[in-house]
């Protein structure tokens, strides 16, 4: 049989009361007829991994509601937004961003995103996928205000004006990137 169990030491000179879970195990003992003649137990003290189990969970709260605060802001912005993973790979897109270019294509990989877009300059001319925001980023670029033509979810064409740069990770690691996009249409 195993349980657990909170302890309150009470309090002692100087010293409040505390409390310790403990984790007991419990069997009994047999003789050869199998009659219980006793029983053996043991326990140990598991306080701090309740201890932090608990901050875990608390923290774990915060960090979603932080996640839901930020999503809620990201979602309510006019500009488009893209972040990617380190391969360009969709992360987080808002409504406006799935509005100029389509929720499904937004979830395309990125070379095959940027080919569905077909990506140019605003006077018309193709570029490749290394000029692209997405590659750009993921290189180390940080930009601002660069000037696209693409082809919209509608096949219209639709001209955006692209902020962006790469996402780091607390290490300095690229960690993907992130993008504002505005339509200039």
């Amino acid at each position: 049989h195993q349980s657990e169990s909170v302890l309150v030491m009470p309090a002692q000179e100087g010293r409040p009361s505390k409390k310790i879970w403990l984790q007991t195990n419990a069997a009994p003992i047999r003789d050869r007829s199998g009659t219980v003649i006793g029983a053996i137990a043991g326990s140990h003290d598991v306080t701090e991994v309740r201890l932090l189990e608990t901050e875990h969970a608390q923290q774990h709260l915060e960090l979603q509601q932080k996640v839901q605060e930020l999503e809620m802001i990201i979602s309510s912005m006019a500009d488009g937004v893209l972040i990617t993973d380190g391969q360009g790979n969709t992360v987080l897109t808002n409504p406006a961003f799935d509005g100029m270019i389509g929720h499904e294509i937004a979830r395309f990989p990125a070379p095959k995103r940027f080919h569905e877009l077909h990506f140019r300059t605003w006077d018309g001319i193709d570029l490749s996928y290394e000029q692209s925001p997405v590659a750009r980023a993921l290189a180390g670029e940080k930009f601002s205000n660069e000037e696209f033509l693409i082809t919209g979810s509608d096949g219209n064409d639709v001209y955006e004006r692209v902020s962006g740069g790469p996402l780091r990770a607390a290490d300095d690691r690229l960690a993907g990137g992130v993008f504002f996009v505005r339509d200039g249409t």
